[in-house]
């Protein structure tokens, strides 16, 4: 399974430049700064990053967590709670952290461990947060127009 992050103009520029994200401030949930991630290539609207309460269109750009280690793309495991790569795929390790030490799902997470069940219900409102993964670190990413 491939994981996305969207953005608007403002962000494009900065993950385009740096090829990773930058994990920012997330208000409901105390400031803690996180990138936000799903599995649905299509985005979800308010669920990603709350546009609805932002002025600009957080949906405009894709990106795509890039492999780290060579050229394998990440799956979730069946399990969902890590990355694992493509069976006897070989390898080719660079320094610095892997994907499961970067990504983590939603669900079952500190985060929304310690969210409100009142704030969950209207940040989970529309979308499916079991297709919601979160970041502390940033996460290498690449600019996927299609």
């Amino acid at each position: 399974m491939i994981l996305y992050h969207f953005t608007c103009d403002h962000g494009h520029k900065g993950l385009t430049e740096e090829g990773h994200t930058f994990p920012v401030p997330q208000p409901l949930l105390g400031d803690t700064e996180l990138s936000w991630f799903t599995t649905n290539p299509k985005g979800e609207g308010a669920a990603l990053d709350m546009p609805a309460i932002l002025d600009c269109d957080r949906l405009e750009h894709r990106f795509r967590v890039t492999e780290i280690g060579g050229n394998n793309t990440p799956h979730i495991s069946a399990d969902r709670s890590r990355f694992e790569l493509e069976p006897n795929a070989p390898t080719h390790h660079q320094p610095g952290p892997c994907l499961p030490e970067l990504l983590r799902p939603w669900i079952g997470s500190p985060e929304q461990a310690t969210m409100p069940p009142e704030v969950q219900r209207f940040f989970h409102r529309s979308g499916n947060p079991s297709e919601w993964y979160i970041s502390s670190e940033p996460v290498p990413v690449e600019y996927d127009p299609t």
